[in-house]
């Protein structure tokens, strides 16, 4: 049997999606403000030397990016990195020296550039802690960008003091380590705090509920824990909130419904359990919610169509619409059943969605008709649940799908011919269901195919030629039914097939070679029925893996060309 695959996107531990790009134009408004008011500028420090110091302190500059610094050439205004502002006009405002592979500690004569607005070493080899001497800047520094470095130790409390400060990103190094000290909770001015990918823990302060200017809080993949602070819905000009990949327990608070600016939630892969509350179903900007990966459990809540805006739903790998474990439910099992239902209509409403992904739950009932209104829609997951039911006409109304997965269900009936509408269909994953009748001869109208898996079902019939049109086809999945018949001739025009499985069905006649093109890595025609001679064209494919071609009824012997 073939090992599952799929495209990135269905793996389970879920998307990852880049929440820090989104503070990317806040970060250039807030920046193109500052320099066009000026930093302020008395006779300041000799910046001249300071600059000198700053380079020698780093231990490495492989790209030479600091090679034009010297004392030969007094115009440092003009020097790479540099940027000059305030009313004398040689003040320096902006020192960014991003993605130079720069090695060493940051420089401690930074926290000497009095008026310096923003200081962007991201992108480097840069270790070590965070220099005390920063704290000096607390009147001016707006912008702090440390991310993606080697740097160590915890965040300094001292950062409280940094009143002028409006974006702090510290994400992507992942030896800072300590809980998030309270004192950042006295950033008045903060918009953006950014501590992705680090090796955070502790828990989320609610103290953060101060950050009344707070857009972005992004605290992914670290080892945070405890509940979701419900003061975050005090935050009322958060943007983007994500805190995936950690270790957050309790339920989601219905405060959060409370943020009418929010358009990213992420809370994927923690301990979340409980139910969702209906009050998600006020965030109306909301763009992206992604809370796979938890254990949330009941009923999704008709609140949910509120959301017109959102692109993006993923309540997968939860236990939602099912029973949950015995030990957490309540009450006589009358009740406890009640949990049991089906995919809510309301879904269909939210006409802007383009991904749907509800795999690894407990849903039940069918496909109901109204996500045929979701004319956007690309991604649909519905695998591993117990759906059941045919599979509607109307669902492939949804022409603009691209990646289509029912595997693990028990839907039955005939696939729908209306199938061949998909002319973007690129995944199809129906395996291990009851599917019965033919394979629809439409569908090979469906021409940007590249994963085809009806296995694991009840097909008969025969191939249908019209799918030698899938030109772009690499995996054919046919085994565990009853088809019958020959090969027909023209799926030899198949040529970026690399995995065929027709194993176990009623096949018969010769074999054909399913890519002249010699792509093939595995092929399995096992218990069949097919005769004649093995091809010697099957020698063509060099990079041959795997060839199964047991309990049928070939004659002849083995063609020497197997040998290459």
């Amino acid at each position: 049997m073939e090992e599952e695959e799929g495209p990135p996107s269905r793996r389970r531990h879920g998307r990852r999606r880049d929440e820090g790009n989104a503070s990317l134009s806040l970060l250039s408004l807030l920046f193109s403000a500052f320099l066009l008011s000026g930093a302020g500028g008395d006779s300041g420090p000799d910046y001249l030397s300071l600059l000198l110091e700053v380079k020698s302190s780093f231990s490495e500059d492989p790209f030479g990016i600091l090679s034009g610094w010297s004392s030969g050439d007094p115009s440092f205004c003009l020097w790479t990195g540099i940027t000059c502002g305030g009313g004398g006009g040689a003040v320096v405002v902006s020192l960014n020296l991003s993605s130079s592979s720069l090695a060493g500690p940051i420089p401690p004569s930074i926290g000497r550039f009095t008026g310096l607005v923003s200081l962007d070493l991201s992108g480097n080899r840069l270790s070590g802690g965070i220099p005390p001497e920063l704290a000096a800047l607390s009147a001016t520094l707006s912008v702090l960008l440390l991310f993606s470095n080697d740097l160590s130790g915890a965040i300094p409390n001292w950062f409280g003091s940094l009143s002028s400060l409006q974006v702090l990103r510290l994400g992507d190094n992942p030896k800072l380590s300590g809980p998030i000290p309270e004192s950042l909770g006295d950033l008045p001015e903060l918009r953006v705090l950014g501590l992705a990918a680090g090796n955070f823990s502790g828990e989320i302060p609610r103290r953060l509920d101060r950050l009344s200017k707070l857009r972005s809080l992004i605290l992914q993949d670290n080892w945070f824990s405890g509940a979701v602070p419900p003061e975050i819905g005090s935050c009322s000009e958060l943007v983007v909130f994500s805190a995936s990949g950690n270790q957050l327990q309790g339920e989601i608070p219905p405060e959060l419904g409370e943020l009418g600016n929010l358009q990213t939630l992420n809370l994927a892969n923690n301990s979340i359990a409980g139910e969702l509350p209906s009050s998600l179903g006020n965030l109306s900007q909301l763009v992206y919610l992604n809370l796979m990966g938890n254990r949330l459990r009941g009923r999704l809540p008709e609140s949910m169509a509120g959301l017109g805006n959102l692109e993006t739903l993923d309540l997968s790998s939860n236990d939602l619409e099912g029973t949950g474990d015995d030990d957490e439910l309540d009450g006589p099992a009358s009740q406890q059943q009640q949990l049991l239902g089906e995919i809510p209509p309301e879904l269909g409403k939210l006409r802007n969605l383009q991904t749907l992904t509800l795999y690894h739950n407990a849903l039940t009932g069918g496909v109901p008709a109204g996500l045929s209104e979701l004319g956007q829609l690309q991604i649909l997951y519905l695998y591993e649940n117990q759906l059941s039911g045919e599979i509607p006409e109307e669902l492939f109304n949804c022409t603009r799908l691209q990646y289509v997965d029912f595997f693990g269900n028990q839907f039955s009936g005939n696939i729908p011919a209306s199938i061949g509408r998909l002319k973007e269909l690129r995944f199809l994953h129906l395996r291990q269901n009851s599917l019965s009748g033919e394979i629809p001869a439409a569908l090979g109208d469906c021409h940007e195919l590249t994963v085809l898996d009806l296995a694991d079902n009840l097909l008969s019939g025969e191939i249908p030629a019209s799918l030698a049109e899938l030109r772009a086809l690499e995996k054919f999945m046919l085994y565990n039914n009853s088809l019958s018949g020959g090969l027909p001739r023209e799926l030899i025009n198949l040529r970026n097939l690399t995995r065929v499985n027709l194993s176990n069905n009623k096949f018969s006649g010769g074999v054909i070679v399913l890519s002249s093109s010699g792509n093939l890595l595995s092929m399995d025609l096992t218990n069949n029925s097919f005769s004649g001679e093995i091809p010697s064209q099957l020698g063509d494919s060099p990079e041959m893996e795997r060839l199964r071609l047991g309990s049928n009824r070939f004659t002849g012997g083995v063609p020497p060309e197997l040998g290459r």
